[in-house]
């Protein structure tokens, strides 16, 4: 069946505005194919992969720096969700050198509210002052966005904070738990045991805890995460943390909201906007749920007027993206 017309127009636009993004963004395309192995649609996207990209590129949502902020972001979570926990906060500051010495002990976490695993568990006493004020010192001067393209922690005015150590409640372990909600929905919540250890362990399980065969790698050519055992089962508040994750999404178009469980207890950790910085890859058919559900027409850069060309390309994708997108499958 021909296209219509005004159809293989807006897709000769898409193509040409792709064109235009990899010479404006190379090294984000490189890494792109570097990291999954394919050319990125980015100005029409359809994997879940390249609508991360297309957000990088595309969509400076006001709300995402906020969401980002590990500090700010408590304050969207208070009131949409006032009756979620947080681990309590003992000390807020600019600079690493003023970092309290009586407070830097064992039973507290160290760290910044501009990046991702940016954490230093004290563990030991007297700790080593001078390093952890470096490691810190660095983390509040450089960028994590540097190499992956995620703008908006570029936005963040760092501070570094330390926080006091979540107990586990009695015959009870932590996991993390990650809600993906997209579409108004939860897709997939990924449980984690031992988070950013050596021993870390990952089981994939749906919105109601039954467990799932797909597993979760960084990128496409690395070993997926080792398994929870056979016989782990999530933990009793699961749903709970289900519900408060579409309530902190909200009209969101796509966004992973993450949790600690310490059995009867649901501590709130943080928003992810760029799972592994863009690169998460879940096999079993659940990036293609999660990029099915994902409807860039409810993204911020479509919903808002923007100016000149990116105003053409708005509207244009809003209007004919998706008969762009069947009609390329229908003919590949």
């Amino acid at each position: 069946m021909p296209i219509p017309l005004r159809t293989a127009l807006a897709r000769a636009v898409f193509i040409a505005c792709t064109l235009c993004t990899y010479l404006r963004h190379p090294r984000l395309v490189l890494q792109f194919i570097g990291r999954l192995g394919y050319l990125p649609h980015i100005c029409n996207p359809r994997t879940k992969h390249e609508k991360l990209l297309w957000r990088k590129i595309f969509d400076r949502n006001p709300l995402f720096p906020v969401l980002a902020d590990k500090l700010a972001v408590r304050e969207v979570v208070a009131a949409r969700c006032p009756k979620l926990r947080f681990a309590d906060v003992l000390w807020v500051g600019g600079s690493a050198a003023e970092m309290p010495a009586d407070l830097i002990k064992p039973g507290v976490i160290i760290k910044t509210n501009n990046g991702s695993g940016r954490n230093i568990v004290v563990r030991e006493t007297p700790a080593d002052l001078g390093a952890i004020r470096d490691r810190v010192g660095e983390w509040l001067r450089k960028p994590y966005d540097a190499k992956n393209g995620e703008w908006p922690y570029r936005l963040i005015q760092p501070r570094a904070f330390i926080e006091r150590q979540l107990e586990a409640d009695a015959g009870n372990e932590f996991v993390d738990l990650s809600c993906h909600v997209a579409g108004g929905r939860c897709l997939l919540v990924n449980i984690d045991r031992d988070a950013k250890q050596e021993q870390e362990t990952v089981g994939l399980f749906d919105a109601d805890g039954r467990r799932l065969t797909a597993r979760v790698r960084e990128g496409r050519w690395r070993k997926p995460y080792p398994e929870l055992p056979a016989d782990f089962r999530p933990p009793a508040n699961l749903s709970r943390a289900v519900d408060y994750a579409l309530r902190l999404a909200g009209p969101s178009d796509y966004l992973r909201v993450d949790f600690m469980s310490t059995g009867e207890s649901l501590t709130f950790c943080e928003c992810t906007l760029f799972p592994i910085g863009g690169f998460s890859v879940i096999s079993g058919g659940v990036d293609e749920q999660i990029a099915a559900a994902w409807d860039l027409r409810g993204a911020w850069f479509m919903t808002e007027q923007q100016p000149g060309l990116l105003g053409l390309y708005a509207w244009l994708w809003r209007r004919y993206g998706h008969d762009v997108r069947r009609a390329s499958t229908a003919g590949s």
